[in-house]
């Protein structure tokens, strides 16, 4: 499992990912909570977006560490 950098450069920082279900913006969200940031993804589909915010969190510490949402837009 990769972990989250705590002090990246991106640690203490909140990013909006909008399209964040797949491709281009998923891969996004992940440099950005590899990096440390806070993120919040958003798409029109509820069931991949989900599925997104669960792989990211369960990628880089499903115990908390990684901090993402997911909202439909």
């Amino acid at each position: 499992m990769a972990g989250c950098v705590q002090g990246g450069r991106l640690a203490g920082k909140i990013a909006l990912v909008t399209g964040g279900a797949r491709g281009i913006g998923l891969g996004i969200a992940r440099a950005f909570v590899r990096e440390g940031a806070a993120v919040a993804l958003t798409d029109y589909r509820d069931e991949a977006g989900e599925r997104a915010r669960r792989g990211i969190v369960e990628e880089f510490g499903g115990s908390g560490s990684a901090r993402v949402a997911f909202r439909r837009l």
